[in-house]
C-alpha cells in the first residue's frame, strides 16, 4: 500500500471516529505529516484523495475543512445509479425498490424513536395528504416532505440524507415529479 494511501485511511480513519468534527479545519500539513510520520507531498496526495471522495474540502490559502455529509454529497455517490440507468443496466424499478425497503426501516424505527415534535412534523403532510385536490406534483412534494420528516423521526441521521439523496436521483431521471416549493 502507497504511503498516501496509508495517510488517506488514517485521515479518514479520525475523521469517522469524530477527532474532527464537520467544519473543523484540519491542522495544517506539516502538522499532519508530524503526525503520521509521512512527508508533507504525502499528506496533499491524502487529502486530494479524501476531497474526492467528499470527506474534506480543500479552500487553497485557508486548509482542508471536514466536509458534512450532505444530501449532495450521498447523491453524487448515487450518480451511479445515474449512470447505470442511463447505461440500461439499472432501471428506475430498481431505484424504487431500495426506496420501498429504505422506508420500511425508516418508519420501523421513527415509530419507536419519535419524539413529540416528530409526531407534529409528520402531521401537517399527512393532513395535507387528506385533500383530494392536490395536483400529482404538489402531491408529490407533499410526499416528499412526509418521508423526510418520518426519516428524521428514525433519529438516525444518515436515514434523510440517503433518502433524499434516491429521491433527488428520482427527481433527476424524471420518475418524480417534485416542483420546487
Amino acid at each position: 500500500m502507497k504511503l498516501a494511501d496509508r495517510a488517506m485511511l488514517q485521515l479518514q480513519k479520525l475523521i469517522i471516529d469524530r477527532n474532527f468534527a464537520p467544519g473543523d479545519r484540519l491542522p495544517s500539513e506539516v502538522v499532519l505529516g508530524e503526525r503520521l510520520h509521512v512527508s508533507r507531498t504525502v499528506i496533499r496526495e491524502a487529502l486530494r484523495g479524501l476531497s474526492i471522495k467528499g470527506l474534506v474540502e480543500v479552500r487553497n490559502g485557508a486548509g482542508a475543512f471536514v466536509r458534512s455529509p450532505t444530501t449532495n454529497l450521498l447523491s453524487e455517490l448515487l450518480g451511479m445509479c445515474v449512470f447505470h440507468l442511463e447505461a440500461g443496466d439499472v432501471t428506475s424499478g430498481h431505484i424504487l425498490e431500495v426506496r420501498r425497503i429504505l422506508e420500511i426501516e425508516i418508519a420501523g424505527l421513527a415509530a419507536q424513536r419519535h419524539t413529540p415534535e416528530d409526531l407534529a412534523a409528520l402531521e401537517h403532510p399527512l393532513t395535507l395528504m387528506a385533500d383530494p385536490g392536490h395536483s400529482a406534483e404538489e402531491y408529490a412534494r407533499i410526499d416528499y416532505q412526509f418521508h423526510n420528516a418520518l426519516a428524521t423521526a428514525s433519529r438516525n441521521p444518515l436515514f434523510p440524507i440517503m433518502l433524499g439523496s434516491i429521491l433527488e436521483v428520482l427527481v433527476q431521471n424524471r420518475v418524480l415529479r417534485i416542483p420546487p416549493s
